[in-house]
C-alpha cells in the first residue's frame, strides 16, 4: 500500500509485518538527476506514477526478504500453528446440549462458559472458529512455502524495469533498447532506471552494477521477442 500526492517530496509505502514505513525520498533535485540521466522530462503526473512504482517495488522487495525463513522464525511459526490448532480443537470438540436433557455434562458446562466469555466480549464463538481455522490454514501454507534465508532473487526487479519503461517513453524517452560497445551494454534508458534505483533505500536490494540491470532488461526483452540490440564496432 502506497499513498502521497503530486506534491508530497516523499513517498511512502507500509511495511508488510510492523507497518514502520519505507521512505522513498525523491526531491527536485533527484527528479532532474533522473531525467537528466534518461534525456527526458517528466510531467507531475509522471513524477507521482514513478514515486508511487517504486515505492511498491521497496514494499514487494521487503516482503522478499522477510520471506527468508529462520531457524528462529520457522520454530516460532511451528508453534504458533499448533497453539492455533489446539485452541480450535478445544473449541471445536465442546458439545453445547446435553444427550440426556436431565444431565449437566462438564462439557455442556464449558460451553456455557465460552458461550458467555465470547457474548460479552461480543465476539461470535461460531465465526472465532471459523477464523481459526483459516489462520491455521494460511499460516501453514506461507510457513511451508518459506524460503531458505539469505538473499531473495530479483524477480520484482524485471517487473519494475517494465513500469519505468513505460514512464520513460512517455517522458519522451527515444528507445529502450540496449546497445553494445566493445562488449559493454550502453542505453538511456538503463541510465534512467539505474538512477530511479539509486533512490532507493539501502534496505531495498539493488542490481550489483549497471551492467547487471542492462543485461537483465537486455535478456528479458530477448524472452519476449522484443530485443532491440545493437552491436556496434570501432571504425
Amino acid at each position: 500500500m502506497a499513498f502521497g500526492n503530486a506534491n508530497n517530496r516523499r513517498y511512502r509505502t507500509l511495511n508488510p509485518l510492523n507497518s514502520s514505513l519505507i521512505e522513498i525520498v525523491l526531491d527536485d533535485e533527484h527528479l532532474r538527476k533522473i531525467e537528466k540521466a534518461g534525456n527526458v522530462s517528466l510531467d507531475s503526473a509522471q513524477r507521482l506514477e514513478l514515486r508511487a512504482i517504486l515505492a511498491l517495488f521497496a514494499f514487494a522487495q521487503r516482503g522478499a526478504f522477510l520471506d527468508r525463513g529462520t531457524k528462529a522464525t520457522k520454530k516460532h511459526l511451528d508453534k504458533f500453528i499448533q497453539s492455533v490448532r489446539q485452541l480450535h480443537d478445544s473449541l471445536q470438540d465442546i458439545p453445547t446440549e446435553s444427550a440426556d436433557p436431565s444431565l449437566i455434562t462438564d462439557g455442556e458446562r464449558l460451553g456455557w462458559i465460552y458461550e458467555s466469555a465470547f457474548y460479552c466480549a461480543d465476539i461470535s464463538l461460531k465465526d472465532f472458529i471459523s477464523q481459526l481455522s483459516r489462520l491455521e490454514s494460511h499460516t501453514a501454507d506461507l510457513r511451508e512455502g518459506m524460503s531458505q534465508g539469505g538473499r531473495p532473487r530479483d524477480g520484482n526487479v524485471n517487473s519494475l524495469l517494465a513500469q519505468l519503461a513505460e514512464i520513460y517513453k512517455k517522458a519522451g524517452g527515444a528507445s529502450i533498447k540496449v546497445s553494445r560497445f566493445n562488449k559493454k551494454r550502453t542505453s538511456k534508458f538503463i541510465d534512467f532506471a539505474w538512477e530511479a534505483i539509486s533512490h532507493l533505500p539501502k534496505l531495498v536490494k539493488q542490481p550489483i552494477t549497471k551492467d547487471a540491470l542492462a543485461a537483465r532488461w537486455e535478456k528479458g526483452l530477448a524472452l519476449e521477442g522484443k530485443l532491440e540490440t545493437q552491436n556496434i564496432s570501432r571504425v
